[in-house]
Formats: C-alpha cells, sequence, structure tokens
C-alpha cells in the first residue's frame, strides 16, 4: 500500500509537471533552459520556446551523418546501408533521427531534462527535433508514437519520465496517438550508461513486452527516447512491438551518443 501511495504521489507530480509544460506551448514562459523572457527574444513561429540564444547553442551546426543511425560520419558517403558505427547492428528498428550529437551543450540539456522541473526543458528539446528534423518523421506515416517506458520501481524515483514527455510532444506535432502504455518494463536493470557495451546488451534482454495484447499488425510505430548509444534500449522496444505485429519501427532521440558515452 505505501509503494502504491508513492507510485501515485509520484505520478500526480509528473502530472502537473506535463500539464505546465502543455500550457507553456500554447503561453511561453520564460526559456527553460536560460530564463530569459519572451522580450528577450524566446523564439516563435515553430513552436519553440527557447530563446535565441539557447537555439544557436543546442543545434549544431551543419554536419553529413549516417542516414541509419545519425552518427557523424565524414562527407559524400552512402549511409543507407549504415556507416562503421551501425552497419553490424540488427536493430529491429529501421532508422535513428536525433538532432545531434550527446556532447557539448546538447548533452547538458539532456541531463538537465531528467531534473526535478525539467519537463518544459524536455518539451522544449522535442520542439527543437521537430523543427530540425519534423519532415522526415512525417514522410516515415508514423500511426502511433511509444515512448520508451520505465519500470514501476523507476517512476517511483526518476524526477522526470523525459521519454514521455518527448513522446507526447512529438505525437502532437504529428497528430498521432500517444501509445505510452503498449510496452511495459517488466524488469527492473541497473542503468544502461553504467555498463559496457557488452553489458547494455544483456541487460536488457527480456525487459520489455507488450501491455495486454496490442493490434499492431501493419503499424508504423515511432519509438522515443532522449539519447541513444548502443540503440539496444530502442531495439529491446522494438522487439515488443514487434512480437504485437508491428510492421516498420523508426527511432527518435534528442541525441546520439557515441560508444562510450550515455544513454540506451
Amino acid at each position: 500500500m505505501d509503494s502504491l501511495k508513492a507510485e501515485l504521489a509520484a505520478l500526480g507530480g509528473w502530472l502537473s509537471g506535463v500539464a505546465a509544460a502543455g500550457r507553456d506551448v500554447l503561453f511561453p514562459p520564460d526559456c527553460p533552459r536560460c530564463g530569459r523572457g519572451i522580450a528577450e527574444g524566446l523564439v516563435q513561429g515553430a513552436g519553440l520556446r527557447l530563446c535565441g540564444e539557447c537555439v544557436g547553442a543546442l543545434v549544431p551546426g551543419r554536419r553529413d551523418v549516417c542516414w541509419r543511425c545519425s552518427c557523424p560520419v565524414g562527407p559524400n558517403l552512402d549511409t543507407t546501408q549504415g556507416c562503421g558505427q551501425c552497419r553490424a547492428e540488427r536493430w529491429s528498428f529501421e532508422r535513428v533521427v536525433a538532432l545531434g550529437p550527446y556532447e557539448g551543450e546538447l548533452r547538458g540539456a539532456c541531463l538537465r531534462s531528467k531534473e526535478l522541473g525539467g519537463e518544459p526543458l524536455a518539451a522544449g528539446l522535442a520542439e527543437l527535433l521537430w523543427a530540425e528534423r519534423g519532415a522526415e518523421l512525417q514522410a516515415w506515416g508514423i500511426d502511433a508514437v511509444a515512448p520508451v517506458p520505465h519500470h514501476v520501481r523507476d517512476r517511483i524515483q526518476r524526477r522526470t519520465l523525459t521519454p514521455l514527455v518527448l513522446a507526447t510532444q512529438l505525437a502532437r506535432r504529428l497528430g498521432r496517438p500517444l501509445a505510452h502504455q503498449i510496452v511495459s518494463k517488466v524488469r527492473h536493470t541497473p542503468p544502461q550508461h553504467r555498463l559496457s557495451p557488452t553489458e547494455r546488451r544483456r541487460n536488457l534482454v527480456n525487459a520489455f513486452r507488450p501491455s495486454g495484447r496490442p493490434r499492431l499488425e501493419g503499424a508504423s510505430l515511432l519509438i522515443v527516447d532522449d539519447v541513444l548509444t548502443t540503440g539496444e534500449t530502442a531495439h529491446r522496444v522494438g522487439l515488443a512491438l514487434r512480437s504485437a505485429g508491428a510492421a516498420r519501427l523508426l527511432t527518435a532521440v534528442i541525441a546520439r551518443g557515441g560508444a562510450g558515452g550515455g544513454g540506451a
């Protein structure tokens, strides 16, 4: 009973944060990253709620990235079949769309979005991802948006459920359902960022499964997380979705981590 009360209290706090983030979409407050007000240059138009200076700091300079995994690559390379970082991977999803690499200011923003009260920043990052890569997401023909789920213990302990906030914003932009209950994390696991790449792959075996009996035959789904490094988390979520009949899977993240970086 005590654990149930704790979960309900945590859920209530999270819902308040999401409500505040949704309210911010219509009535933008100060920039959630630096605190500047609207009069000091909040970017309008595309729905961004970050000031111009923060947008400039968070959006990486134009560079070539792998079509399949969004990892930076050299110029003029055909990466439709992958690059040196991902060609050997047999992921359940087809490709990754990311805002930029998990480094510098973008890394700091990802970390801050997980903290208490980080929902507005997470929502702002989702809007920034949409502004930069939304055309690619729309072209995919997404039927529903599925955030990477957390185990019940993590839902109690975590300050912000960042993947859910990101997925909520992207589902709204795509005009598609938020499918946040079709996959469950049924086994508690150590955080991926504390493990080696080999340990990350073992850590999540049988950790996710479809909730109930979702009917996803032929569906195209968008898996959403904040950071992708080895891709194992999204891969395992994708396996659960495919077992329920999903036909095509795309993964969207704020940042693409390197082999030794944080993320999943």
